[in-house]
């Protein structure tokens, strides 16, 4: 727990899944965003399985409800959390998206406020394993209690970017090294000291408990672009799955009972 706190995200390896679990659901996914591309439509998907991800692949249901995501929901959230209707698949893409906190509306729109206590929290599955060269999520890590002042009286804005100006053509640029300076100047424009670049290769199953304020990269700057693009290699997959505190907190004898170990020295000082 102390971890989480610190960090902001925590990655767990749910035992009691298979690895023929994990690649059936990888297979599941595939498939359903094999049909939504022979569809043709660029914004079908969010009505294809957007939200609806849960109802297309029910067998995600046991991953929910496993021991170990199970405890750690009650330990973050707390008794009584509720999952939230957004729930979403994705893939590693040749474009970096950029630093941002998703907004805490439907479809990233902003609800302008944000709460330091873990009432909301993001759950992000990986059935296949993850590594350098496939784009692995980058994050900054003990940054979740942060944001930046992007208010504007004339519209509303969408998300919470921390560089608005790392535009999409930036992201996409073919030029890997300019890219990954970019995205090191949006972290230095945060205004924090300290703050690392956190890369997440993971084994095949992984889950990871996030904070839903951590600021992320969902595409991250690695070898994906040169070796991936081609198609010659299967994607990696995130699904993500939203969750929040349905009541007020109470102590519970969840899984992550507090252990005389001390607090882990935060990653941002």
């Amino acid at each position: 727990m102390a971890r989480f706190l610190t960090d902001g995200y925590v990655v767990l390896q749910p035992a009691e899944l298979s690895g023929a679990y994990h690649e059936r659901m990888f297979g599941a996914v595939s498939s359903l965003c094999d049909e939504d591309r022979r569809l043709g439509d660029e914004t079908l998907h969010l009505e294809h399985y957007g939200d609806n991800l849960l109802a297309r692949i029910t067998a995600l249901s046991r991953l929910l409800e496993c021991p170990t995501v199970v405890g750690a929901l009650t330990s973050v959230p707390g008794e009584g959390y509720a999952l939230h209707p957004h729930h979403y698949a994705c893939t590693s893409m040749c474009a970096d998206q950029g630093f941002h906190q998703d907004g805490n509306l439907p479809w990233n729109e902003r609800g302008r406020y944000r709460s330091h206590r873990p009432v909301w929290a993001m759950l992000f599955y990986y059935p296949q394993e993850v590594t350098e060269a496939s784009g692995p999520t980058e994050v900054l890590p003990g940054t979740q209690y942060w944001t930046r002042d992007f208010e504007q009286s004339e519209c509303w804005r969408t998300g919470d970017a921390l560089d608005p100006a790392f535009s999409q053509e930036i992201g996409g640029a073919d030029d890997l090294a300019l890219r990954d300076g970019r995205l090191a100047q949006s972290v230095a424009q945060f205004g924090i000291d300290g703050i690392r670049r956190q890369r997440l290769p993971l084994a095949a199953g992984s889950v990871a408990l996030a904070h839903y304020d951590l600021p992320c990269n969902w595409c991250a700057t690695t070898g994906w672009m040169q070796n991936n693009c081609s198609g010659s290699r299967r994607p990696a997959w995130r699904t993500a799955i939203a969750t929040c505190a349905a009541s007020p907190r109470r102590r519970c004898a969840g899984c992550w009972r507090g252990m005389p170990l001390g607090w882990p020295r935060c990653s941002t000082s």
